[in-house]
């Protein structure tokens, strides 16, 4: 890429938030999130490849918390053991770890509460809608009180 294309590209590109399901398809709110090219740069996803999602619960922490922001890449939809993807199921959108078995597929989640989330077991060859690989997640820090010596 010439320093002129390089110059004339935005810094920042707008990637679509998914704010629920209609009809067995993502919706998108009104407005979306703002990403800096360079964090797309350093995970090659392309602008038009790009789609955000806000983590409606904390099935995933300590990996992803409730309600952080995560940037998929949608260019990425076949599954991989013990990547992270979004995928759509029973008209809800569900990130989750992927285990890849012999004959089921396991959404995993990173959350070791078991009373609360569970592994969702699919087969193999069960038709799946997958909206993509997660590649980053941006959220608020735990409040934690931390004892600094000498302060």
């Amino acid at each position: 890429m010439s320093a002129a294309t390089a110059s004339n590209m935005p810094l920042v590109v707008h990637a679509p938030l998914i704010s629920g399901v209609v009809d067995s398809k993502p919706h998108f709110a009104a407005t979306g999130v703002a990403v800096d090219r360079a964090i797309l740069n350093m995970a090659s996803v392309s602008a038009n490849q790009l789609m955000a999602a806000m983590a409606p619960h904390n099935s995933m922490a300590p990996t992803i918390g409730k309600g952080d922001i995560v940037l998929i890449d949608t260019s990425r939809t076949e599954l991989l053991s013990g990547q992270i993807f979004a995928v759509l199921l029973d008209d809800a959108i569900v990130i989750r770890r992927v285990v890849l078995g012999a004959e089921f597929i396991s959404l995993q989640p990173d959350n070791q509460d078991q009373s609360s989330y569970f592994p969702i077991q699919l087969p193999v060859n069960a038709s799946l809608q997958v909206i993509g690989h997660i590649f980053w997640r941006g959220g608020m820090l735990a409040e934690t009180s931390v004892n600094i010596q000498g302060m």
